[in-house]
């Protein structure tokens, strides 16, 4: 099979593991700075933020799941290259 030459500890899966890092802290770092945005713009409500933090943290769903998807897609991508090509990335 195509993917039984990726294994745990393969240079394919820690690229993946990799991009799926970088992913993750590029969207949180993009909230932190939608969040210090209406910080100081003045329409950030400190009681809405109490009643539903997560909202405000991770986003609305649809950007969540946009990103998700994508970095999804990034990680196999990058996963099969690795099968196909059989070398590190």
């Amino acid at each position: 099979m195509l993917l039984s030459r990726v294994y745990v500890g393969a240079p394919g899966a820690a690229v993946a593991l990799g991009v799926f890092t970088a992913s993750s802290l590029i969207y949180f770092a993009y909230r932190w700075r939608s969040l210090r945005a209406e910080v100081a713009q003045g329409t950030f409500r400190a009681d809405e933020f109490h009643k539903n933090p997560q909202k405000y943290i991770l986003g609305s769903g649809r950007s969540l799941w946009l990103w998700f998807a994508g970095t999804m897609a990034a990680v196999l991508a990058t996963i099969i290259y690795a099968a196909i090509v059989g070398k590190p990335v």
